[in-house]
């Protein structure tokens, strides 16, 4: 999985890939950060121990984003702790995840009005796709692919999001064998 996004890394820096398209103006989008601050994006999961179905969705998306290095893939960059450290004083109720902060995400750009270009759409989709490729070569299926999870900032970059639903696939043959790493 590094060695794709080394790859990936190299053959950008190389030319490799499309150059960035001028981006359309993002509908609805944050505003932009100041030169001197970083702004974050900070999600909160309301109450995510209540269910146990939510409760694994977070566990699972926190490993992912943990793990997962790639410029075409969300990373998380912190979790706030809540209020109370105490489970008992009832001060774990909600959950804050700490990520770069993008514009807004393909479904507005779609719905926005703005025309994309054929440069846009290249560009957006060579990014998805070295996202999946670096994905499926570490073993992981998102399993929730669709324009909102796909992030964008305003210089067109692309990040793939929400791994509630993502799954650790484990390499296998077409007869349902393992490979092996070994050799």
């Amino acid at each position: 999985a590094e060695d794709t996004a080394a790859r990936d890394a190299e053959s950008s820096a190389a030319g490799g890939g499309p150059p960035p398209p001028a981006a359309p103006a993002p509908a609805g989008g944050a505003p932009a950060a100041a030169a001197a601050k970083r702004m974050v994006a900070v999600k909160k999961v309301m109450d995510p121990f209540h269910d146990h179905t939510d409760c694994k969705r977070l566990l699972r998306e926190i490993r992912f984003l943990r793990s997962l290095r790639h410029p075409n893939v969300l990373h998380l960059t912190d979790i706030m702790p809540p209020a109370s450290l105490s489970p008992s004083a009832g001060g774990w109720k909600d959950v804050y995840l700490v990520t770069r902060l993008f514009d807004t995400n393909l479904h507005r750009v779609i719905y926005s009005g703005h025309a994309l270009t054929d440069a846009h759409v290249q560009y957006i989709l060579w990014q998805v796709f070295r996202a999946l490729r670096y994905l499926h070569a570490a073993g992981v299926v998102h399993r929730d692919m669709k324009p909102t999870n796909l992030l964008l900032n305003r210089d067109c970059e692309l990040a793939l999001a929400d791994f509630g639903l993502a799954r650790y696939m484990p390499h296998t043959t077409a007869a349902g064998c393992r490979l092996s790493t070994d050799a």
